[in-house]
């Protein structure tokens, strides 16, 4: 299909629930070949523990739900990487927490990402990549649909352990919304009321940006947005697409997403090399949030806070703002 902002509707429509099990305890199990039963982990060749979940049809190795050479093989961050904290307010905050990742990542000390000063704002010039429960690299642990837009196939495939840390290191992680934003589901189905500067799993000093900062941003760069905001490579350009000119420094790259990997094609991730989607903290219930998008097929930015709304367990990128000690009510602006 060549305009991929398609999903956008179907995306928002669908409950997007990866279940994603991080624990390293539990008992051994093997099963056969031809049951579909879930398991935690795909244990490859090479002893490579795979974080799930796995089934016999999306699994090339050993089925099990311990991993048991995660002490040995896994990267953890080191203690002195704390849980981030968030803006004070009365809404509740999640236990998410570092977890064992077989994937190497950057953690959430600023002093390791590049940054850029855009009009007033200073943004991350490169994406998230943080290893906590909820995140995942794009790939990991499901299949990914593989596009052709030129030729208007796909396939769906399953990355190499090699390929999604390579992912990983280009892209960043992927975080759902609760995940991003360090909170707790409500119990009603009513929106959160996020405070100016919302730390979520930003560094220490930033925070995910508000709708009014992106909007700033989104100003700054207009006309052809999305244009000046791409990276000079990493774009799919076959079929007369273009790479961006990066005008500003911010590197924008097409991450992709993850959503529900039987709701779609029986995959688990999208689009990779094709468009980049970044969470938005604003959101409008219990269920949705906003973000904004950049597709390999359009020269402007797409945002807009009465349409792009997304379910909160779609997994998306973070691109991170620096606090700033004159902010209104609606965070860096002015």
């Amino acid at each position: 299909m060549k305009n991929s902002t398609s999903k956008i509707a179907f995306v928002a429509g669908i409950s997007l629930a990866l279940t994603f099990t991080f624990s390293c305890s539990g008992g051994d199990s093997e099963v056969a070949p031809n049951t579909e039963q879930s398991y935690n982990y795909c244990i490859t060749a090479n002893n490579t523990c795979l974080t799930g979940p796995f089934t016999a049809s999306t699994c090339t190795g050993q089925l099990s739900n311990s991993c048991p050479n995660s002490s040995s093989s896994s990267a953890i961050l080191s203690s002195s990487s704390s849980k981030p904290s968030s803006s004070s307010s009365s809404i509740a905050q999640s236990s998410s927490s570092i977890v064992p990742s077989i994937f190497t990542d950057k953690g959430n000390d600023i002093a390791n990402y590049r940054t850029v000063k855009i009009g007033v704002q200073v943004w991350m010039a490169e994406n998230l990549n943080y290893a906590i429960e909820g995140s995942k690299c794009y790939g990991e642990g499901g299949q990914v649909i593989d596009h052709d837009y030129v030729k208007a196939t796909q396939k769906v495939i399953t990355l190499s352990p090699a390929e999604i840390q390579a992912n990983c290191d280009k892209y960043g992680r992927l975080y759902d919304w609760y995940t991003a934003m360090v909170l707790q589901p409500p119990s009603v189905n009513a929106p959160l009321t996020i405070p100016a500067q919302h730390r979520g799993i930003c560094p220490s000093g930033w925070h995910l940006p508000s709708f009014h900062e992106f909007d700033y941003l989104y100003g700054v760069v207009f006309p052809m947005g999305a244009t000046k905001l791409k990276a000079t490579s990493g774009w799919n350009t076959a079929g007369g697409y273009d790479n961006g000119t990066d005008d500003y420094g911010f590197s924008a790259l097409p991450g992709g997403y993850g959503y529900d990997k039987n709701s779609y094609d029986n995959s688990s991730y999208n689009n990779g090399g094709w468009e980049g989607w970044w969470w938005i903290a604003n959101n409008t219930n219990k269920n949705n949030a906003y973000y904004w998008l950049i597709s390999f097929d359009k020269q402007s930015i797409i945002f807009d806070m009465s349409t792009p709304v997304t379910d909160k367990s779609s997994l998306f990128s973070v691109r991170c703002i620096q606090d700033c000690a004159n902010a209104s009510k609606f965070g860096c602006i002015e």
